[in-house]
Order: structure tokens, then C-alpha cells, then sequence
């Protein structure tokens, strides 16, 4: 029947408690993430819920550490986006001994639309979960699908008007390497330029 509410939990066991209050665990391993993915993503949620930015890196394995920080890409045109794009395939090809799609998440037709076009018009290959079988080395998949899910290697769009809600999905989803894009006159959100100040992310500007 579910546990229903969290104080039932403390007539199963004394461990539940501590001098008498609940004694809830706060996790702070993500694990499909890898220790630079995961702990920008925890802080990412520290800062929007007004706490204090902390390193988690002794919450993860000594395997689970060493890999890419997610990375802020200022796209001023379509060639930057195409070299976005091209350097995560190659990025795959070099790094993985399966061959997988880039996914890249889109906020909603119109973006989806342009974005499907500069692929086309450099000749790299793309499909549309949900819409084909055919898998291209992108898959463009919308943020609405995305909560609950992993993927290996993502590049996710920030716009002006991106919910800190949608900001924080985005940056716990990929698992191995993560790229945001944004428009090279766009307003970068504050706990975005926060992270980057103190390299949880990088940037190329």
C-alpha cells in the first residue's frame, strides 16, 4: 500500500529516527551520472533552492571521476553549432567502442526545424525519436521526454526563458559528456554563470 507519508516509516525500525525526529537521507550521488556531471547538477539544485554550494566529489568512486565537465558553447552561427555537433561524434568515435547517436534536445518544433535543417545542409546524418527508425549519428529528442532518462552524450539548448526547473532535468540527464548551447547574445541564467565562475562548468567564451 506505500509507505504514505514519511512518519510512518518510524514504527518499522529505531534506525528511522534519532532522538526521536526522523532522520531522512539526502542523497547526493547521482548514479547515472559521472562525479563532474553529477556534482554540477547537485549544485545546480543547491543554488536554486538557495543553499550553499558544496564539492560532492567524496560521494563518488574513484572510477566514477575524471571525466569531462560539462561544457557552455556560445553559438553566434550556424557553423558553430555544426562544429558543436561534429566534435560529439568525434568525441564518440574516439572514446566509446559503440558507435551511438549525439542526442540533442529541443524545446519545440520551430527550434527543432532549424537546428534539422543545419544538419541537412552539412550532410550529418539525424533522426527524430519517436518519428523513425532510422538512427542517424544525432537524435534529436524533445525536452519533454527526457525526465526519468539517461543518455551517453547530450547537447542540451538554454534559451533567455529556460525554467530553472527544465535547467536542472537537462543537466542530470546525460551520463558521460554534456554540452549546453546557447545563442552568443543570449543572457546565460545566473546559476549557470554561478557554476561556471567556479569551474563546475566550462566555456569556449
Amino acid at each position: 500500500m506505500g509507505v504514505g507519508r514519511w512518519d510512518n516509516l518510524s514504527h518499522l525500525s529505531e534506525l528511522f529516527s534519532i532522538n526521536g525526529r526522523l532522520n531522512i537521507y539526502k542523497l547526493k550521488h547521482n548514479f547515472r551520472q559521472t562525479y563532474e556531471l553529477g556534482n554540477c547538477s547537485y549544485n545546480y539544485r543547491q543554488l536554486a533552492l538557495h543553499r550553499e554550494v558544496v564539492d560532492i566529489k567524496d560521494e563518488y568512486f574513484y572510477n566514477q571521476k575524471g571525466f569531462n565537465k560539462p561544457n557552455l558553447s556560445f553559438i553566434g552561427d550556424v557553423s558553430d553549432f555544426k562544429n558543436a555537433v561534429e566534435s560529439k561524434i568525434q568525441f564518440i568515435k574516439d572514446d566509446f567502442t559503440d558507435i551511438f547517436p549525439v542526442v540533442v534536445f529541443y524545446e519545440n518544433s520551430n527550434s527543432l526545424e532549424r537546428m534539422k535543417v543545419v544538419l541537412e545542409s552539412y550532410n550529418i546524418s539525424f533522426s527524430v525519436e519517436y518519428e523513425t527508425e532510422r538512427k542517424g549519428e544525432v537524435e534529436f529528442v524533445s525536452i519533454r521526454n527526457i525526465a526519468g532518462r539517461e543518455f551517453t552524450v547530450v547537447i542540451a539548448p538554454l534559451s533567455n526563458n529556460t525554467p530553472e526547473n527544465i535547467i536542472y532535468i537537462m543537466l542530470s540527464r546525460a551520463k558521460y559528456d554534456l554540452t549546453l548551447i546557447t545563442g552568443a547574445d543570449r543572457k546565460v541564467d545566473n546559476h549557470i554563470r554561478k557554476l561556471m565562475e567556479l569551474n563546475f562548468i566550462v566555456s569556449n567564451g
